[in-house]
């Protein structure tokens, strides 16, 4: 990785703490989207709130417009989870979209795949 590489990153990460700090004390404005972008899960823990899944998901366009928007609205952080998110198809898509958006991104997995 070049230094200008690692310049940007460090750069785009300092920016986003400076923006979740002045969303905290200053403006409140809402910083981190914590999406659910499906309930569908491999595994068949008895426990889980996943165990029955729900049919109404969005589509790859419709996130891809939400991200858009939140990116636009000044989020900073997206939060991809879910029953487990890799089991979408579009998956890489969606992370695409939520990156292009100008948002940190994470998602989280239950790790079996």
């Amino acid at each position: 990785m070049s230094f200008t590489q690692q310049f940007g990153e460090i750069s785009f990460f300092l920016r986003a703490i400076g923006l979740m700090l002045r969303g905290r004390f200053g403006s409140y404005k809402p910083v981190i989207l914590s999406h659910i972008v499906t309930t569908h899960c491999n595994a068949d823990c008895d426990f889980c709130y996943w165990k029955y899944p729900k049919k109404n998901e969005l589509t790859t366009d419709e996130i891809k417009r939400l991200y858009n928007d939140a990116g636009s609205l000044g989020f900073v952080l997206c939060s991809i989870w879910g029953g487990e998110p890799l089991l979408r198809k579009d998956i890489e898509e969606i992370v695409r979209a939520s990156k292009s958006s100008k948002m940190l991104t994470t998602v989280f997995t239950n790790g079996y795949l």
